[in-house]
C-alpha cells in the first residue's frame, strides 16, 4: 500500500490469468494463486457482522474461515493456522479473551496474529441486537 493509503497492483494477493479460447490456466498456477492467498479466521456470533467482516475481506482477496462459537474456532485455527484472527469479545461459549489466552498458551497457534483492537469491532457492536425497554414503542 502507497502513502496515499490506496492499494496498487503489487499489494494484491490475487491475480488474473487471461487465456484464449477453451483453454484452461494450469493447474499449478491456480494452486499457486490459492497459496498466495492470507487466511484470516473471524470468530462472532452476530451474523450481519459477520456476514459484513466475510465480504469485505473476501473483496481484498482474503481467504476467510468463520465460526460462531469460541471452542470450535481453537480446532480451525489449529487445523488450518491462519495468519490472522478476528473475534468477538463477547462470544456464546467462551469470553473471547479466555480464548486469546489459550490460543497464545497452544503451541501450534500462539504465533497467529490476534489484535487486541480492531476498527471494525465499534460497526459489529452497533449491528448487535439490543433488549427494547419496557413502555417504548416498537
Amino acid at each position: 500500500m502507497n502513502r496515499s493509503g490506496h492499494r496498487n497492483a503489487a499489494d494484491d494477493p490475487i491475480s488474473i490469468t487471461v487465456v484464449d479460447g477453451n483453454a484452461l490456466p494450469a493447474t499449478s498456477l491456480i494452486q499457486m494463486n490459492k497459496e498466495k492467498r492470507k487466511r484470516i479466521l473471524i470468530v462472532e456470533d452476530n451474523p450481519p457482522c459477520l456476514l459484513l467482516l466475510k465480504d469485505v475481506l473476501e473483496v481484498h482477496g482474503y481467504e476467510i474461515l468463520k465460526t460462531k462459537k469460541g471452542l470450535v474456532a481453537i480446532n480451525l485455527a489449529r487445523d488450518n493456522r491462519p495468519d490472522l484472527i478476528l473475534m468477538d469479545i463477547r462470544l456464546p461459549d467462551i469470553s473471547g479473551l479466555d480464548l486469546t489466552r489459550l490460543l497464545k498458551q497452544d503451541h501450534q497457534t500462539k504465533g497467529i496474529g490476534i489484535p487486541r483492537k480492531w476498527s471494525m469491532m465499534p460497526t459489529c457492536a452497533a449491528m448487535r441486537p439490543t433488549p427494547r425497554s419496557e413502555g417504548r414503542g416498537p
